[in-house]
């Protein structure tokens, strides 16, 4: 690169950096990840989700945020599954840049959101072993973690909790995570790491796993008998050194449920915590357009989409969630719903 092109970019980002969304300034984030006619009204309907009270728009999405000075307000992408397929490097170089693409595209928040972080990104399969325990003559087959203790009458069953083993370096959430870690060392010119510029959309699968899922690593069964589910503990180092988009609807189009709603922010906060993240104020919703009210609402919750937002505050955690900024994706006809409810619990 020459002379006068170095000197080019490091005008353009400059300027960029000048122009930095409020968003990042208050601390509250909006991302809106929506057609455009739903974008419309958040943005330009009664108290709109401007920039100064967060809102950002996530590329491509025709309109931006529906102002002249639309650049430093949209988020550039990277393809979760196209990720996953590349080394550590070029994780690194994809993600830098996107981030710096920015200035060069005339503006830009030096964001990227990563879509998203779903099963290709998910630890293996674990398998259950099992082993047989003779008490009394009786053989009794049970998972090699658990422990068979003779009683006066019988015998009972121990449960105990069987941690799932980390993959191996080779693996996509091993690879992200190094990759992470490399951006967390790199000053970005627009603030911060490159890492800490990083959003990701973490895939139902991943919510609904941390949602109802038992044990440290959410892979448990009800009973925490054994590992019915892959874990994250590849991928979990680098979304720590993220921001973390729950995606809080299912396959079908339905809201998680209730009881997703009321454990994933009080569960995820403090599991990325203890792998160096900041915990709950990374974290967000990202709430939709839904036809029905989340399984296990409480009666008089509410339309389904007011019924989302009831269930988001309705504990410490969520509260504190929804503070950091929640966002929108396929608000669809629910849109202006969205919008009211946010100025109901954000007002400011």
């Amino acid at each position: 690169m020459s002379s006068t092109s170095r000197l080019t970019c490091l005008a353009l980002t400059a300027l960029a950096v000048s122009m930095l969304s409020p968003a990042l300034a208050s601390g509250r984030m909006s991302i809106i990840y929506d057609q455009e006619e739903a974008a419309r009204q958040i943005f330009t309907g009664p108290n709109p989700l401007t920039p100064e009270r967060g809102g950002l728009r996530q590329d491509p999405g025709a309109g931006g945020v529906f102002r002249a000075d639309d650049g430093p307000h949209r988020l550039t992408k990277v393809n979760g599954r196209e990720l996953s397929t590349m080394s550590v490097d070029q994780m690194v170089r994809t993600l830098k840049g996107a981030i710096d693409d920015a200035p060069l595209r005339g503006g830009g928040s030096g964001l990227v959101g990563v879509d998203e972080i779903g099963t290709f990104f998910r630890d293996p399969a674990v398998k259950t072993r099992y082993t047989t325990t003779t008490i009394r003559g009786s053989k009794i087959r049970h998972a090699t973690h658990n422990r068979i203790v003779q009683t006066p009458t019988g015998w009972r069953l121990v449960i105990r909790s069987s941690a799932p083993p980390v993959p191996g370096a080779a693996h996509p959430g091993r690879r992200l995570s190094a990759a992470m870690e490399i951006l967390a060392g790199m000053p970005s010119p627009f603030g911060g790491s490159y890492a800490s510029r990083v959003n990701f959309y973490m895939a139902p699968a991943f919510v609904t796993s941390v949602g109802e899922g038992r044990g440290p690593h959410f892979t448990l069964g009800r009973t925490g008998g054994k590992n019915i589910r892959p874990g994250w503990r590849g991928v979990v180092r680098g979304l720590a050194l993220g921001r973390v988009w729950l995606e809080m609807y299912q396959g079908s189009g339905d809201a998680v449920s209730s009881q997703t709603w009321r454990n994933v922010s009080k569960r995820l906060g403090p599991y990325l915590a203890k792998h160096g993240g900041s915990g709950l104020p990374q974290l967000h919703f990202l709430i939709s357009g839904t036809p029905n009210a989340p399984k296990g609402a409480p009666r008089g919750c509410g339309s389904p989409m007011s019924c989302q937002w009831l269930l988001a505050n309705s504990t410490p955690a969520g509260r504190a969630v929804l503070a950091n900024g929640p966002g929108a994706y396929r608000a669809g006809d629910q849109a202006a719903e969205w919008l009211a409810n946010y100025n109901r619990y954000l007002p400011n």
